[in-house]
């Protein structure tokens, strides 16, 4: 009888963890479901007062060169004999020669979606609040009520949400 006491006393030290840690996940989920509501009926025609919208945007790295290459000698530059002057047609037309040269014209094709000041950036900012750094995936624009809100870039809209915090928010997939 005694060794039957010794083993029941663990088994029920675990399935009161186990109670434990399912009412706190149980807690937790609830508090995050309630600071998300879903968005109101376009009939309501509601006046909002203050909208952000968040676009990812990929990040464009470089190519490190290696610093044996940075070393080289760089050849003269050659003088042809036919330099336009200032004012004067050129026949040739410029293309891009290298893929760094591409994907910066491929870039300057994305514009801000409103005119306003970036209130947060992308990349790890501190929050106010809680006093700890965070990634924010996007950016914030400020903005008025009513002023129109154009794509940064061809996509798709991939969810549209009001939070308690942050107001309506767009999420759009750019690429």
């Amino acid at each position: 009888m005694h060794e039957v006491r010794k083993i029941r006393k663990p088994i029920y030290a675990a399935a009161g963890l186990l109670l434990l840690s399912a009412g706190l996940t149980f807690a937790v989920v609830s508090a995050l479901s309630q600071s998300i509501r879903p968005l109101p009926p376009l009939a309501d025609k509601q006046q909002l007062t203050e909208q952000r919208l968040q676009v990812e945007q990929p990040a464009v790295s470089a190519p490190a060169l290696p610093e044996a290459a940075a070393s080289l000698p760089v050849p003269p530059v050659k003088q042809s004999a036919s330099v336009p002057k200032v004012g004067q047609a050129v026949e040739q037309p410029l293309t891009p020669s290298t893929p760094a040269v591409e994907a910066a014209l491929v870039q300057d094709t994305r514009r801000q979606p409103l005119n306003g000041a970036i209130v947060a950036d992308f990349g790890w900012l501190h929050h106010a609040v809680y006093q700890d750094w965070r990634f924010h995936t996007g950016i914030d624009i400020a903005g008025t009520p009513g002023q129109p809100v154009r794509a940064a870039a061809s996509g798709r809209i991939v969810n549209v949400m009001t939070d308690n915090q942050l107001g309506l928010m767009l999420v759009m997939e750019s690429g």
